[in-house]
């Protein structure tokens, strides 16, 4: 594994999912299959049912989220020209004992996204640079990486054949580059740039010519596809990618999306992102190599497959029963607290400083009761001799005594 690997807070993410990519790949190769392509859609896989627990939490809040949704309507029809905070903190308790009716959380469906998200961004990662973690491949292109920059005026030379065949500015030799630099350059040129490397830097021709057959067939996919060429705007048989990765979204949108009331306020949000998304899937697919075309590709097809067997699994379960376990596991939690105040119950408080002050004025006046009663009660008789002389058959005789026992014990 190359150092970059170790590089910011998705190194550690990003090398473990590393190691995957590279043992599939070294398993395509025993059976006699060298294709990076193939070891992406494959990768893409087993990262999905590694994170399926995940999702699976995620759907069911979704799933209970939706039968709690009519409930949901009519508080927030309830409240809806009401901007008082006293109708505010109202709704927000309404809205929260409806929660602890079906034992959900109003973050429940965070925490799982949370979790997945560093995991995709360093999957996206590995996929933007493949060389770094596949050792096999980088080797492959070690020896023409190493020829280039044995002659003078490489980097330049590099730069020139990137702008000839429209490389993506994404891609760009840093000042002194390291010999995985132009490695993990060289992975994203396209098959008609080694020509052209080739009479740039003619000193490493003869290396760039012995090597090319083998860094292209690599590379290959189906159907002449090659994983380090963008499909670009023009009609091809790049162009299934964008499309199946654009079919996908929408689909992937559609069947998570289920039967929304209209009436709910994130409807209309949910129906402009199955929209958007699509949109931004195929623009992106169109504009960047293929290879991550074929990830975003594989990852929404997987991701279409896997709603529907999650939405089979549900739409048979018994959710009466998934309701109860919920509450159940919701009361443990709320015990293991000992009447400790929520996160919402703190905001909610802050949020009115009344309620709190009231509470302190309703504790003094149960001190200032409970004083009362002890004077009342208080036999002068058994008092320390200090007080003999006073009288103790009035009430506010008994009380100057439970005054002075007061001052003496705070000194």
């Amino acid at each position: 594994m190359l150092l970059a690997t170790n590089g910011g807070i998705l190194g550690p993410v990003a090398q473990l999912l590393g190691y995957i990519i590279e043992g599939i790949y070294n398993g395509l190769e025993i059976c006699g299959i060298q294709n990076i392509g193939l070891s992406i859609i494959l990768f893409t896989l087993v990262v999905k049912i590694i994170l399926f627990p995940l999702t699976l939490n995620q759907q069911r809040f979704t799933k209970v989220n939706q039968i709690m949704q009519p409930e949901m309507n009519k508080i927030q029809k309830k409240y809806r020209n009401r901007r008082d905070n006293a109708s505010m903190l109202k709704q927000q308790e309404e809205m929260n004992a409806l929660y602890e009716k079906y034992g959900a959380s109003p973050t429940a469906g965070c925490l799982p996204l949370l979790v997945q998200m560093p995991i995709l961004l360093a999957l996206y990662r590995v996929v933007m640079d493949v060389p770094t973690y596949i050792p096999k491949v980088y080797n492959a292109y070690k020896p023409v990486a190493e020829a280039i920059m044995g002659q003078g005026g490489y980097a330049k030379a590099l730069a020139k054949v990137g702008e000839s065949v429209k490389l993506s500015s994404r891609y760009t030799l840093v000042d002194n580059p390291t010999i995985g630099d132009v490695i993990s350059y060289l992975a994203h040129m396209p098959n008609e740039a080694w020509d052209l490397i080739a009479k740039k830097i003619p000193g490493a021709a003869d290396v760039v010519a012995s090597s090319t057959d083998k860094l292209i067939h690599m590379n290959d996919f189906i159907l002449g596809i090659n994983i380090t060429q963008a499909p670009g705007f023009r009609l091809s048989v790049y162009m299934l990618i964008p499309i199946l990765a654009a079919g996908a979204q929408y689909l992937s949108a559609r069947v998570s999306m289920g039967t929304m009331d209209d009436d709910n306020p994130a409807a209309a949000t949910s129906k402009q992102m199955m929209l958007i998304m699509p949109i931004m899937s195929f623009v992106m697919c169109i504009s960047l190599p293929s290879a991550i075309g074929i990830y975003w590709a594989a990852s929404a097809i997987f991701t279409v497959l896997q709603q529907w067997i999650i939405n089979y699994y549900y739409d048979h379960a018994d959710m009466d029963k998934i309701i109860e376990k919920q509450r159940a596991k919701a009361a443990k939690k709320k015990a293991k607290k000992k009447g400790k105040p929520t996160l919402t119950e703190r905001m909610m408080q802050a949020a009115d400083p009344n309620s709190a002050s009231q509470n302190t004025q309703a504790g003094q006046g149960s001190s200032a009761n409970s004083k009362v009663k002890s004077a009342a009660n208080i036999n002068t008789k058994k008092v320390d001799a200090n007080y003999k002389n006073k009288k103790g058959g009035s009430i506010s005789s008994k009380a100057n005594i439970v005054k002075e026992l007061d001052k003496k014990g705070g000194q």
